[in-house]
């Protein structure tokens, strides 16, 4: 703590922390999991429950309300 003696220490800019070298590569394998997630996701959607009607999100209609609750589903938010 300054006193009346002492001068405080000089204000300036706080020094950049030096770089990390390991930052680009995990950010291109959090890019490359997400774009797996959603690839996969795509896949589930249009091939397992429009293409080929294996299952679906709601099973206890017709198969029109499943497709429904499907893209509901899938093109929510959640």
């Amino acid at each position: 703590m300054p006193t009346p003696s002492t001068p405080a220490p000089a204000a300036g800019p706080i020094p950049d922390p030096a770089p990390d070298p390991t930052a680009g590569r995990r950010l291109v394998l959090s890019g490359f999991l997400f774009g797996c997630g959603i690839a996969g996701s795509v896949i589930d959607l249009f091939v397992f429950h429009l293409l080929l009607q294996w299952h679906h999100f709601y099973d206890l209609s017709t198969t029109t309300t499943a497709l429904v609750a499907d893209g509901l589903f899938h093109g929510g938010p959640g």
